[in-house]
């Protein structure tokens, strides 16, 4: 019912940048004042404090005690969107100019719980407002960095620096914020606001730059602006670092190479290449367009050892410090088995469920494998010895598609789940385990 709601709303946002351009000379389109009052479906009554956003433009605003709203300068054609807490988002289409005033009818909700009981786990939200759009999000030592916008102002974008409850303490005011950025191992490119290099600093990816984030128990400040040549080409494809030595991945679509730099005078090592043999016949369907996937090989710093995770070789392999390989642990949770026409078995990676995503608690040196079963939709965490290879738990992740950024701190894992598409609402969930 979600989905169908999101994708409805989807194509009307299409129809309208492709019939209805923001380019539109202002002699064809016609503006009005529109007015109205919304209510609850069940009781009539007026709903105060209702938001009201016109599709593609600044224009908006808010229902007052008797459930009255005034549009002023609306373009035609419109689409009006009303959210309120506890409610399920409302939108109207406006062809064309009407005097007659709006009557909106909001139903309840069924909301996702705050709390959602899993096996002895809580799952709860780190931001409880609503109003506050999450856009991206990263762990510090005493609390969390996130841009946001508030519900209301959604073309507003702040850099908010919260307490470990996610309670907000200061916010920064940001300009064009984000960034479209290609990583190694991922073919298709990923809006960006924040990033955590290998040394723990984090970055705002703002329009033309890259900025370092400082901040204390009440400020925030950005300094050190880099380009993103510079950005690209030396910090991005930086992994982790061990005893002074960088190591860094490059990906294609056959082949993952990890290299490592033990300083800047003796040039670059091969350290592991990881080879995908069925790397050209993967791909990822969007809509009506197929994305090669790039071979991932998920590398952590594990104590005093350089873990490299392959997938395809079955094994995760462990470096000291000199670039040696020490330990070799034998890995087959990501694969399933397949058959060939009449031909034999083989086992090869399982492209529809296991994500090849591998996240890493370095509080608990823990790490975990992410799993989304494409026949129900279930997502899993589950926990794998790195001594064995093998799984030893599985940790169920509640029924909230769309989600990403999965990160796990000290037991708790934290993930954003995207709530609505239109108007834009993202929230920030924790989950311990």
């Amino acid at each position: 019912m979600i989905t169908k709601k999101i994708n409805n709303l989807v194509l009307a946002l299409v129809f309208l940048a492709l019939v209805f351009p923001a380019g539109w000379v202002s002699g064809q389109t016609r503006t009005n004042t529109i007015s109205g009052t919304v209510r609850d479906s069940i009781t009539q009554i007026p709903i105060e404090n209702v938001n009201i956003i016109v599709a593609g433009s600044t224009g908006g605003t808010t229902t007052n005690k008797d459930g009255e709203f005034i549009l002023n300068d609306v373009r035609y054609p419109a689409l009006l969107y009303f959210s309120h807490l506890g409610y399920a988002i409302q939108s109207t289409y406006l062809s064309k100019r009407s005097n007659k005033p709006l009557s909106i009818i909001l139903s309840q909700e069924r909301k996702i719980l705050d709390e959602i009981s899993i096996r002895g786990n809580k799952l709860q939200k780190v931001i409880t407002e609503d109003t506050l759009i999450i856009l991206d999000y990263e762990l510090i030592e005493d609390g969390l960095l996130l841009i946001g916008s508030p519900f209301k102002f959604n073309r507003q974008i702040n850099l908010y620096l919260t307490d470990p409850q996610g309670n907000p303490k200061f916010f920064k005011p940001l300009k064009q914020a984000g960034k479209l950025i290609k990583y190694p191992e991922i073919r298709t490119p990923l809006l960006t606001f924040l990033f955590k290099d290998f040394t723990g600093n984090i970055r705002l990816l703002s329009k033309n730059e890259v900025l370092e984030i400082n901040y204390t128990s009440d400020s925030i400040s950005l300094n050190y602006p880099e380009s993103y040549t510079d950005f690209l080409q030396f910090v991005l494809p930086m992994k982790c670092e061990m005893a002074g030595a960088l190591y860094y991945q490059v990906s294609s679509q056959t082949k993952n190479v990890t290299m490592w730099l033990e300083n800047t005078y003796a040039g670059s090592k091969m350290l592991k290449t990881v080879i995908d043999p069925f790397g050209m016949g993967r791909y990822i369907s969007f809509g009506n367009k197929e994305f090669h996937k790039y071979v991932a090989a998920p590398i952590y710093r594990i104590n005093n050892h350089i873990a490299i995770f392959d997938f395809f070789d079955n094994n995760i392999e462990f470096f000291d410090r000199q670039g040696k390989s020490v330990k070799s642990v034998p890995m087959t949770f990501q694969n399933k088995t397949r058959s060939e026409f009449l031909g034999p078995d083989y086992q090869d990676i399982d492209q529809y469920n296991f994500t090849q995503q591998v996240v890493f608690d370095r509080q608990t040196q823990k790490a975990y494998a992410f799993f989304r079963l494409r026949k129900s939709g279930v997502q899993t965490l589950r926990e794998i010895d790195l001594n064995t290879g093998k799984i030893v738990r599985i940790i169920e992740i509640p029924d909230l598609p769309n989600i990403s950024k999965l990160q796990v701190h000290d037991n708790t894992l934290y993930f954003m789940y995207d709530l609505k598409v239109y108007p834009y609402n993202r929230t920030l969930y924790r989950m311990a385990i």
